[in-house]
């Protein structure tokens, strides 16, 4: 979703913490599977709202909520993949595939590529540049300032912060969110 100012961002951020989405990835052997090389190559992406992974949602009931289309939920269907392109140095490059259908046409089968995309690493875990991608990025943003996450500073400000992050959950589960400064 793109526009000329932040309120895309605003709204698609809004919409993954409200709901409380989560992700998972289910992952598959790719290609050849007598060898073992082709583990965590391509995955399947499953999404639960409120935190809930105990079951994967079809993520075709997300365009009439998304479009405000005057159709059933249950009309569409979608199935989002994650693959490693060919060339993709240790996970650098993927391939985010979407795919959707008809469920009163085809059924079950999410047969149309569509909105698919590419996603590649511009850092390390380390915080060290991924080349050439993260040359890329600076070009494609120019002067705009940008923020990168690349991990913790140390293990102390990680423990920190899942210990504010249960006391929160905690306050909030009392009905009490608010009484958090």
């Amino acid at each position: 979703m793109y526009c000329e100012d932040q309120s895309c961002g605003i709204v698609t951020s809004l919409a993954q913490t409200i709901l409380a989405r989560s992700f998972s990835f289910d992952f598959l052997e790719a290609g050849d599977k007598s060898t073992t090389n082709n583990k965590m190559k391509k995955a399947y992406m499953q999404t639960g709202t409120f935190g809930n992974l105990t079951g994967a949602e079809d993520l075709g009931q997300l365009i009439p909520v998304l479009s405000k289309l005057p159709v059933p939920s249950d009309t569409f269907n979608g199935a989002f993949t994650l693959e490693e392109e060919p060339g993709s140095n240790d996970g650098s490059s993927w391939k985010r595939t979407c795919y959707w259908g008809l469920k009163q046409v085809v059924g079950s089968c999410a047969f149309l590529e569509f909105g698919s995309y590419q996603l590649v690493k511009v850092m390390d875990g380390d915080g060290k540049p991924v080349q050439p991608y993260y040359d890329q990025f600076l070009k494609y943003m120019g002067d705009i300032p940008v923020m990168m996450w690349s991990g913790w500073k140390d293990e102390a400000t990680k423990a920190a912060v899942k210990k504010d992050t249960k006391e929160f959950i905690s306050v909030c589960e009392t009905g009490a969110c608010g009484a958090i400064r």
